[in-house]
């Protein structure tokens, strides 16, 4: 475990600034009880508060979503305990408890306003997606960036080091909500205004 640990400090990973409640045990226990893989249970109990970085973090995820560079994302935060609830792992995944897919934990955020997810069910148990909200449900909204949390971790990069998947990915098919597509008429009619 102490070759994470020396990942994210070689990147810059500090604490969220704000005040913090000391209500870890909690968490753990919680992410236990939802069946969270043990490298990420792992990750929490060193990195128990929503962590951000001094650097610029990229990753190429093993999919391309629609809002990356050819599979490039950029790693905004890590959640864990935090008493802001738009940055408190638990409470960011009970707002978004009706939207999220089936068996997925929301574990930190990407550039474009995406979800980065663990998956917790039995078939993709540890995966880490990138979850478009954007996406219509019964389309493809979840984006695989790596096959385990540890190999997401190592994927981990910053942003001014050219070291670009040897393979880019692909991407996948796309469809706007209604929502987005009523949003985007709507400014671009008053763009013509």
């Amino acid at each position: 475990m102490t070759n994470f640990i020396e990942k994210l400090n070689s990147l810059s990973i500090r604490p969220l600034k704000g005040e913090y409640s000391d209500s870890s045990l909690n968490l753990l226990d919680k992410l236990k009880e939802l069946g969270a893989v043990d490298d990420y249970v792992a990750f929490i109990e060193k990195f128990s508060v929503t962590s951000v970085f001094d650097k610029e973090v990229k990753f190429y995820g093993l999919e391309a979503s629609p809002t990356s560079d050819e599979g490039k994302e950029l790693l905004e935060v890590l959640f864990a305990v935090c008493d802001d609830s738009n940055n408190d792992l638990i409470r960011i995944n009970e707002t978004y408890s009706g939207q999220l897919p089936e068996g997925m934990l929301i574990i930190g955020e990407v550039t474009g306003n995406n979800l980065l997810c663990l998956s917790l069910s039995v078939e993709s148990s540890g995966k880490v997606y990138v979850w478009n909200r954007d996406s219509l449900s019964n389309d493809k909204s979840c984006y695989l960036a790596a096959n385990s949390f540890l190999d997401f971790i190592e994927s981990l990069q910053e942003e001014d080091v050219d070291e670009s998947p040897q393979t880019k990915p692909q991407l996948q098919s796309y469809s706007l909500s209604d929502d987005l597509k009523a949003k985007a008429a709507e400014f671009l009619k008053k763009q013509k205004k």
